[in-house]
């Protein structure tokens, strides 16, 4: 879930169906989640991450945006596993939460 913001440029939540592997994020309308900062306007890149899924654990990835993916504060090098309650902020943190999301693995 996102924290709030002065608009809907973001979805609340980035919802994985079930049967989907993949998820890019990233401002450009090709990706599958779709972010754009009102605070910040070029603070996610065009491919800024991917979500995937294996064997039900999940994990972000940084496509060499800008301005990086963050987890739990701390800068995402490389490939990062998630568990639930895991903030996952695409961009850099700001004090106003326009970007970061929490983690919820939903049981199968």
């Amino acid at each position: 879930r996102c924290g709030p913001s002065e608009g809907p440029l973001q979805p609340l939540v980035l919802h994985l169906a079930r049967d989907q592997d993949y998820a890019s994020i990233g401002r450009s309308r090709s990706c599958d989640f779709v972010l754009n900062s009102r605070l910040t306007p070029q603070m996610v890149s065009r491919l800024h991450a991917v979500i995937h899924r294996e064997e039900n654990i999940y994990y972000v990835t940084d496509q060499g945006s800008l301005n990086g993916v963050w987890l739990n504060g701390k800068r995402a090098e490389g490939t990062i596993s998630l568990t639930n309650g895991d903030v996952v902020t695409f961009g850099i943190p700001t004090m106003q939460p326009e970007l970061d999301y929490i983690f919820e693995a939903q049981p199968a």
